[in-house]
């Protein structure tokens, strides 16, 4: 469809993450020191969206205990022609290393692993493939408020 799509589909296999504390070891906005887990939980999508010609939207949603799922929203003209208005995949998340994150999604009736490693903040989210054709490729996610 667009460059843009696989590449999410891959950054929701191959997930990972690193913590960004201020000078004192406290996560931004706050006092209390939080951990890779706390930052990553919520919703996000990419910085930019707009080489996805025929995508209303991408969302990431992480949940506390340690799933996944992947949401891209087609515009009219593009969920005709695939014959629904969104697609969606779930799997689970799990944290190897301050900076690495295992995902683990089912993909054509077998499982996948993966890695990469995040960079997370309060709002952002830049994600780093460890393996495969996206290996190093920065993507960029903000926090879904």
């Amino acid at each position: 469809m667009n460059r843009l799509l696989p590449s999410i589909m891959v950054l929701l296999v191959v997930l990972g993450i690193t913590t960004l504390a201020d000078s004192q070891g406290t996560a931004a906005g706050g006092g209390n020191k939080k951990t890779l887990k706390d930052l990553i939980v919520g919703k996000w999508e990419p910085e930019s969206t707009k080489e996805a010609k025929g995508i209303k939207g991408i969302f990431i949603e992480f949940t506390k205990d340690n799933k996944m799922t992947m949401v891209v929203k087609f515009d009219e003209e593009t969920a005709k022609l695939v014959g629904k208005p969104e697609f969606s995949k779930s799997g689970t998340y799990k944290i190897l290393d301050n900076d690495i994150v295992e995902t683990k999604i089912e993909e054509k009736g077998k499982e996948k692993l993966d890695k990469a490693k995040v960079v997370v903040t309060e709002t952002s989210m830049i994600v780093s493939p460890l393996e495969g054709k996206n290996k190093g490729k920065e993507e960029k996610f903000k926090r879904v408020k």
